[in-house]
């Protein structure tokens, strides 16, 4: 066992460039930059949807246009200025993307660090030195937004995927240092529909913690119900509105509502098999969000039978990880071996 602590945190290189969201909202076309010189930013985690990989194509088609060279853009002020000089308006990305930060900018957020924008893609050089001090960004900024089913996914935010499975947020290799790292995670989720809350109301196995999803603008403490054991630094139980129907939920406030979510498609709507509970436990349960405590079985795990577009990107998933410090005895097989992290 180890604890968050204990992994290496670069404290001394900040994103090349973060997203300013005033000024990106207030454009309505493009997306404006700003450069950190503090960890006073807040960090998103999602996966990449077909409409977002189409805004990163679009940027680097952009710069190719230009002929963008890394040895004509050191300090890459030339990438900022072209992409923010380009009107993405009737780009069908472009609102799915504007929205979501909003949503953002309206909890508070000013600058935030997205991946497929604040970091030059066409520039292989700046992608790796970014990927390196990855687990850093993450670390010590001051809070991750999570999007699980990604910006601009057809099912938008709710619970499920429309076809009544867990978000891929769940399954990516990436999004294990970024469930791990932050401080603190919002989840960003749709409320339940009626039809959900008339059976949480209704069926008599629905626990105490069922019940904190009947009425979401109910104000109520999440943790007072909560079966997760208290006294350990846990993410948070908050529950805040966001626009609409959709709403912010802490780490373990979204860990309690994906369980509740679950029980009413297992035993009431009978859609799902029971097995979708053991995987959202094995994905999320075993490694709480917040809890200090991380058992290393559990994050080898994790890293074997999450998904990766190649082994490669497999270990660049969890360069953030690899800073453990010590020497940690794991169980392989029948077998133990000493794995020494310095």
């Amino acid at each position: 066992m180890v604890k968050k602590e204990d992994i290496y945190r670069n404290d001394e290189v900040y994103p090349k460039r973060l997203l300013d969201l005033k000024a990106t909202i207030e454009s309505k076309k493009t997306f404006c930059f700003m450069v950190p010189t503090s960890w006073d930013f807040h960090i998103i985690s999602h996966t990449w949807t077909d409409p977002f990989r189409l805004l990163v194509k679009d940027c680097s088609a952009v710069l190719a246009g230009i002929g963008w060279t890394r040895e004509n853009d050191p300090d890459g002020k030339i990438y900022m200025d072209t992409i923010s000089g380009v009107d993405f308006s009737e780009k069908s990305y472009y609102a799915p993307v504007i929205e979501f930060l909003s949503y953002l900018y309206a909890d508070g957020v000013k600058y935030v660090w997205l991946d497929g924008v604040c970091i030059n893609q066409y520039d292989n050089i700046e992608m790796a030195s970014e990927m390196h001090y990855m687990g850093g960004f993450y670390s010590l900024s001051i809070a991750c937004y999570v999007a699980p089913h990604g910006i601009g996914s057809p099912n938008g935010f709710k619970g499920l995927t429309t076809t009544n499975t867990l978000p891929r947020w769940f399954t990516r290799v990436w999004t294990l240092q970024e469930y791990i790292l932050p401080e603190k995670l919002y989840f960003l989720v749709e409320k339940f529909d009626d039809e959900v809350t008339k059976f949480i109301q209704e069926d008599e196995n629905s626990h105490v913690e069922d019940k904190a999803w009947i009425d979401w603008d109910s104000g109520e403490d999440l943790s007072i119900n909560s079966l997760i054991p208290t006294g350990t630094s846990i993410g948070d139980f908050s529950r805040r509105k966001a626009s609409g129907d959709l709403y912010f939920l802490g780490g373990m406030a979204y860990f309690e509502m994906m369980g509740t979510l679950l029980h009413v498609h297992v035993h009431g709507y009978k859609d799902v098999s029971p097995k979708l509970f053991e995987e959202f436990y094995e994905a999320f349960g075993e490694i709480a969000a917040g809890i200090e405590d991380i058992h290393m079985e559990t994050l080898v795990k994790q890293i074997r039978v999450r998904y990766a577009s190649s082994e490669e990107d497999r270990v660049l998933g969890i360069l953030g990880l690899i800073g453990f410090k010590g020497e940690y005895s794991l169980e392989t097989g029948e077998t133990f071996c000493l794995v020494t992290f310095s």
